[in-house]
């Protein structure tokens, strides 16, 4: 989990400029096109994060998670679900948004206006899972260790 704290942190920033940039370049009254895009908007691909799960899984096959009090079981189970949904999302957006089509075309509207959308999930799903490792992490490390988590 700390992995994927680390990772969704290091993303963040970039999805929310990305963002910001995106809603400029869209509302620009000039036409969009590729070389005003790539001018205006600093896109640097949309930088999906690639969840670690193995200890998740590990865990599981191993029935470990039956050690740990049933809350936090279930606490670290909708961490993992969340993500899995996230991943989803990335999957799913990455397959369907960079074909072909949509990169045969100077005009970046199309392109742009999907990669906002897709954004406006991300930027909506990140802060959810980042407060979720905040709160699971210390109490697995608690669980772990046998001290009492400190809670920011």
């Amino acid at each position: 989990m700390e992995a994927n704290l680390q990772a969704v942190q290091r993303n963040r920033p970039y999805h929310e400029t990305l963002a910001r940039e995106l809603d400029q370049f869209l509302k620009g009254k000039e036409p969009p096109t590729a070389d005003r895009f790539q001018k205006e908007v600093h896109f640097e691909g949309v930088r999906p994060v690639i969840f670690e799960h193995t200890a998740y899984d590990l865990a599981l096959a191993t029935q470990a998670l039956s050690y740990l009090k049933p809350d936090l079981a279930f606490d670290i189970s909708k961490v993992y679900t969340q993500q899995n949904a996230f991943q989803n999302l990335e999957n799913s957006f990455l397959a369907s948004a960079f074909t072909p089509a949509s990169m045969s075309s100077d005009n970046m509207k199309g392109l742009a206006t999907a990669i906002r959308i897709y954004l406006g999930d991300v930027n909506q799903q990140e802060p959810t899972i980042l407060s979720r490792y905040e709160k699971v992490i210390p109490e697995v490390k608690s669980a772990l260790t046998g001290e009492t988590p400190r809670h920011r």
